[in-house]
């Protein structure tokens, strides 16, 4: 009986014991099919982005550049957050990522890589065994990603407008590494972010030197003012039914020792980019005041036009400083017109419409500039009131080649429904003049009238009114 019981108490131990071993078995394997898998899986895919780590993704490029395939190596960097309040936690910035890693892996073909580098930058490449010559397919390529990426996101419930410059180089095979690759798509990158949004660059030897430049210019820029390299001239504007003088706007110009003439649109981005765009654009408010109130005092009515960038509008101090220099120069507001750009308006619509209406209750007259360059959008034009209009100069340039005329005559028709005075901007031809005319175009400035003048060259103008 003791025997019959004690191998009765075996068997049952012997169970449980197989019943604990299966439940540490189980265990276990949960253990290392989910976390240790999730943990080696987060040592190659990033967890944000779904994209492969940096470390994974170096050693596939670095497998493919030892066995010399031809690939393009490609920098991409998200810009100009124009929903910038929807991307203020974390939660919306990872957010963020994931959609643009999820686009980048729907899209990626199956002969590429993508990871996020860091920050808003992310590396991908793509294996290209097509002669180089052969580029108009991969051209097709960059422009599909671009807008792939430049498309509205949904984040907490918001629309989030991004924009994507890629710096790209390509690997022919060569004796090139990894190490000296990276920093190509750099410099191509570094180039496309200067004056534009959504471009792309491919690398080539003479960046290196176009971004040398544009370090001296940085550089030589900060002494600009002090040292009296800086000046303005003056472009005529007039009225296009009476043909009288309607004034004039304040054009700025650079003449370095070395560096000759540096053109504006070459050395204003890298102002705004370092923070000296608002010093400047002051000098630029009082020496135009100044030159008005010198050939033409009270009581000419001719006005003075100055461009304002997209910082003056953040400065919470600039309509007190634009008061303060009319009240310095004598001139009366309404004799002063700011031009803004487009472009400059996208950033923060609420508040420039504050500033602006600040401007206008002094009296001073704002002019929407380059109207119809790319960023036309019904919001600020219905939000913002502007006294004046300019059409973008590509539009007047279309004058004479039919259909493309019929869009600038439809232009004009629409900016007179918006009880808006109109400038055309450009003007070269007898024929555009004519046509403008026709269609009703308030005024116009350009070469076919003057070119942009010294202060010394206005007096017989003025006097001619």
């Amino acid at each position: 009986m003791l025997l019959w019981d004690s191998l009765v108490s075996l068997r049952m131990y012997s169970g449980v014991a197989a019943t604990v071993t299966a439940a540490i078995i189980g265990i276990l394997f949960y253990y290392f099919m989910n976390v240790e898998w999730s943990r080696k899986r987060g040592l190659v895919i990033d967890e944000i982005t779904g994209l492969l780590q940096y470390d994974q993704f170096k050693g596939q490029l670095r497998k493919a550049i030892h066995h010399r395939n031809p690939l393009y190596l490609t920098v991409l960097n998200i810009d100009e957050f124009k929903s910038i309040n929807a991307l203020n936690t974390a939660s919306a910035r990872n957010e963020l990522l994931r959609q643009i890693g999820q686009r980048l892996n729907n899209w990626l073909p199956a002969n590429a890589a993508a990871c996020r580098f860091e920050g808003m930058d992310f590396i991908l490449y793509i294996s290209d065994s097509v002669p180089s010559s052969a580029s108009s397919n991969r051209s097709e390529l960059w422009q599909e990603m671009q807008t792939l990426l430049s498309a509205p996101y949904v984040i907490q419930h918001e629309l989030c407008h991004v924009t994507v410059s890629t710096g790209m180089t390509r690997y022919e095979g060569d004796e090139l590494t990894w190490e000296e690759l990276l920093p190509r798509a750099f410099t191509a990158l570094q180039h496309a972010k200067i004056n534009r949004i959504n471009e792309t660059v491919q690398y080539h030897e003479k960046l290196n030197d176009l971004i040398r430049r544009r370090t001296l210019i940085e550089i030589y820029l900060r002494q600009a003012i002090q040292e009296n390299q800086l000046s303005l001239q003056y472009q005529p504007q007039y009225e296009l039914q009476s043909g009288s003088l309607r004034g004039f706007e304040a054009l700025l110009r650079w003449n370095h020792p070395e560096l000759g003439d540096i053109p504006p649109n070459e050395f204003i981005p890298i102002a705004e980019k370092i923070n000296l765009i608002l010093s400047i654009g002051e000098w630029v408010l009082l020496q135009s005041c100044l030159m008005l109130q010198r050939i033409a005092p009270s009581p000419s009515l001719l006005k003075i036009s100055v461009n304002i960038s997209g910082a003056h509008l953040l400065d919470e101090q600039f309509p007190e400083k634009v008061r303060s220099i009319l009240d310095d120069t004598g001139l009366a507001a309404e004799r002063l017109e700011l031009e803004l750009q487009e472009s400059t308006l996208l950033h923060s619509l609420d508040h420039a419409d504050c500033q602006l209406r600040k401007l206008q209750d002094f009296g001073i007259r704002l002019v929407l500039d380059d109207f119809g360059s790319g960023y036309s959008s019904m919001q600020y034009l219905r939000k913002l009131s502007f006294h004046m209009i300019k059409i973008d100069k590509s539009f007047i340039h279309s004058i004479g080649h039919s259909p493309d005329q019929e869009v600038t005559g439809s232009m004009l028709q629409f900016i007179k429904q918006l009880r808006c005075g109109v400038i055309a901007v450009g003007l070269e031809t007898y024929e555009q003049l004519i046509y403008l005319k026709k269609n009703e175009c308030d005024f116009a400035q350009g070469y076919l009238f003057s070119k942009p003048l010294s202060e010394a060259q206005l007096p017989p103008l003025i006097q001619a009114v």
